[in-house]
């Protein structure tokens, strides 16, 4: 899985995350029915039996800006509905895109955090019973 999460963020971004940042407990990835090209992926930490932290993610060319990067996210946030009754995250206030994402699907801003001057927007969804 890290293998798979490491090559995944060097394809969408560009760049090699530093070996700390990959430790994970799984990773998610979409693929196109039609075309079995890859469309998005995420990478995850089980925080605990019902909680789980969505890490790292991002959408591949050419899905990226398409409609088809909401629909993979919102089939992979219906799959660790069924496993976890919460999903958190921290997105940098700056990246709008995600945080439209993110809020499309019902996660909600619960806090927010400084790291290396930068500020991040914690986010929480529950899954509805």
């Amino acid at each position: 899985a890290e293998q798979c999460a490491h090559n995944a963020h060097l394809a969408c971004f560009g760049e090699i995350l530093p070996p700390e940042f990959d430790r994970i407990d799984f990773a998610l990835l979409a693929v196109a029915t039609q075309t079995n090209t890859p469309v998005s992926y995420m990478t995850l930490r089980e925080l605990d039996r019902e909680s789980v932290y969505l890490k790292h993610g991002g959408a591949f060319d050419p899905a990226r800006g398409t409609v088809m990067v909401l629909e993979s996210y919102q089939a992979m946030v219906r799959h660790l509905d069924e496993r976890y009754v919460r999903q958190s995250t921290l997105v940098l206030n700056s990246n709008v895109s995600y945080l439209k994402l993110a809020m499309a699907v019902g996660f909600r801003v619960v806090g927010i955090r400084v790291f290396k001057k930068e500020i991040y927007c914690e986010l929480l969804r529950e899954k509805e019973t």
